[in-house]
C-alpha cells in the first residue's frame, strides 16, 4: 500500500465514511485545471519580474563610476513657488525631519542649487522613501518660481526586490512541476475512488505561486510612495520657502 492510499484511507476514516470518490475522468480534468491555473498564475509572476527590471517612464540606465552595476535613475520635475535659496532651507528641514512612516534622511547641501539625500540604513523592499540615493537640482525661473528635479537611484530596492522574487519563482515551478507530477503517477492509476479525490491537493501548488505577486505589489507601491513623499516635501518646501524669505527681509531690516 503506497503513501497515497493510506491518505486515501485516513481521508475515508476522518469523513465518516463521506470521503469524496472521484472517477478517472472527473479526476483528471481537475488535475488538468489546477495545474494549468498555476502555470497561467506562475506566468503572470514571472511577468511581475521582468516588469520590475524593465526601464520605465522617466528612467535611465547609468553607469556607476565606481565600477558596480548600472544605476537605474529616474527623474521627477517639479515647479514650486519660491527663490532657489530659499527652497533648499524648505528642503533641508523636510528631508532631514523624519516624519511618521519614512525612513531617516541624511541631507547634504551644496549652495542654493544642489542637495543629495540617502537613507541613514540601508534601503529596505517597504522603505518609504525607499532611493538608496537622491540628488535635487534647483533652478530659478524667475517670477518667484523655482524648478525642482529630483533624480532618484532605485537600484538596491530594485535589485533586492528581483531577487527575492527569482527565488520564489524558481521554489514555484518546481513544486507545479512536482506535486501534480506525482498525483499523475500514484492518485489518478488508483481503483479507489477516495485516492484518487487526492488530485485536489494540488491546490496546494498556490502557497509559491502568490508571493511573487506580492514582491512585485510591494516594490510597486513604495517606488509611488517614494514618488508621492518627495512631492510632499517640494510642496512643503514652498511653504517653508516664503516663512524664510520673510524672515530674511524682516532680519536684513529697511532699505537705508
Amino acid at each position: 500500500m503506497d503513501w497515497l492510499s493510506v491518505l486515501g484511507l485516513t481521508a475515508a476514516g476522518g469523513g465518516g465514511g463521506r470521503a469524496l470518490g472521484l472517477s478517472v475522468e472527473t479526476a483528471q480534468t481537475i488535475l488538468f485545471c489546477i495545474t494549468a491555473a498555476g502555470a497561467i498564475c506562475w506566468a503572470l509572476g514571472l511577468l511581475g519580474w521582468a516588469r520590475m527590471g524593465s526601464i520605465r517612464s522617466g528612467e535611465t540606465e547609468e553607469r556607476d563610476p565606481n565600477g558596480g552595476a548600472p544605476r537605474r535613475m529616474l527623474t521627477r520635475v517639479k515647479v514650486v513657488d519660491g527663490e532657489p535659496c530659499d527652497v533648499a532651507d524648505g528642503l533641508v528641514r523636510t528631508m532631514a525631519t523624519p516624519s511618521w512612516g519614512t525612513v531617516p534622511l541624511l541631507v547634504k547641501r551644496d549652495g542654493d542649487g544642489l542637495l543629495v539625500a540617502v537613507p541613514r540604513d540601508e534601503p529596505r523592499l517597504r522603505s518609504v522613501p525607499c532611493f538608496s540615493r537622491c540628488a535635487v537640482e534647483l533652478r530659478a525661473l524667475g517670477a518667484g518660481k523655482t524648478e525642482v528635479k529630483f533624480r532618484m537611484d532605485f537600484g538596491t530596492v530594485r535589485s533586492r526586490a528581483r531577487r527575492v522574487s527569482g527565488v520564489l519563482l524558481v521554489a514555484g515551478l518546481l513544486l507545479l512541476i512536482a506535486l501534480p507530477l506525482c498525483l499523475y503517477l500514484f492518485a489518478l492509476p488508483s481503483e479507489s475512488g477516495a485516492v484518487r479525490g487526492q488530485v485536489l491537493q494540488a491546490i496546494h501548488v498556490g502557497h509559491l505561486l502568490w508571493p511573487p505577486w506580492l514582491i512585485y505589489a510591494i516594490h510597486n507601491r513604495t517606488r509611488r510612495g517614494t514618488e508621492m513623499y518627495l512631492d510632499a516635501a517640494a510642496n512643503n518646501a514652498a511653504v517653508l520657502a516664503d516663512a524664510f524669505a520673510t524672515r530674511r527681509e524682516r532680519d536684513a531690516g529697511p532699505p537705508p
